[in-house]
């Protein structure tokens, strides 16, 4: 098949710290999985003219709710542009308000959650850079314990995943955690000293976090503190 992975133009602020390192890493997973599979693929933000690319299948991602309209606007375009196209809406608006997608979007399908064979895969970060990205997005783990009212993470992610490495992901001096429970991680001291003790090109590692430092976690147990400093983490949000 032919593969078709959207990225919604969605109104990214320019001088948001949070979105310049957005990446629309489960695009780019799905990427890997489908070329493994023989298929051939092709990622593009927004509405754009494909030329001689015509595919059997497009997945668009979708992000907040309030930016819905983006995603429908990229529904209609193409549908109209490949009518005999399969399309499908995943991501954040998709999983947490699926029946209102599918009718507001007009897609064919929605789907909801993690795509797990797609997981496993490493992203194919040569469809944005080339040859290493300049920093890394990782999941150290997925879902959370906790249950807030005003989180949607443990809609989305029910199923509470844990790694016990990343040394063999990385492929960037800069990793970006994309984790909604970071510390939660039963193995996060291992990995933040594999981080301290790795380098990348000869060059010493340097991390963020986007989202999630449990700090009920890291009350109870300081040490924490200590491992996310020598491991070189900046910018904690």
């Amino acid at each position: 098949m032919k593969i078709l992975l959207v990225q919604p133009d969605f109104p990214i602020p320019a001088k948001s710290k949070y979105f310049k390192l957005f990446l629309p890493i489960g695009l780019l997973k799905l990427a890997s999985y489908y070329r493994e599979r023989g298929h051939k693929v092709r990622l593009v933000k927004g509405k754009v003219n494909l030329n001689e690319f015509k595919p059997d299948r497009i997945m668009i991602t979708s992000l907040f709710t309030y930016w819905a309209k983006y995603v429908k606007e990229c529904v209609q375009y193409y549908k109209e542009q490949y009518p005999d196209a399969k399309i499908i809406v995943g991501g954040i608006y998709a999983s947490l308000m699926p029946e209102h997608c599918k009718k507001y979007t007009g897609c064919d399908e929605v789907f909801v959650g993690i795509h797990k064979g797609a997981e496993r895969c490493k992203p194919a970060y040569d469809l944005l850079f080339n040859p290493h990205p300049p920093y890394q997005i990782i999941h150290a783990s997925r879902g959370c314990f906790r249950k807030c009212p005003f989180c949607g993470v443990w809609k989305i992610e029910e199923q509470i995943t844990f790694k016990k490495s990343i040394k063999n992901e990385i492929c960037s001096n800069k990793l970006v955690f994309f984790d909604n429970n970071l510390l939660a991680n039963p193995y996060i001291e291992r990995i933040l000293n594999e981080i301290s003790n790795t380098k990348w090109n000869g060059k010493p590692i340097k991390c963020e976090a986007i989202c999630g430092i449990d700090f009920r976690i890291l009350l109870e147990n300081p040490k924490l503190a200590r491992l996310l400093k020598k491991a070189r983490f900046e910018n904690i949000r």
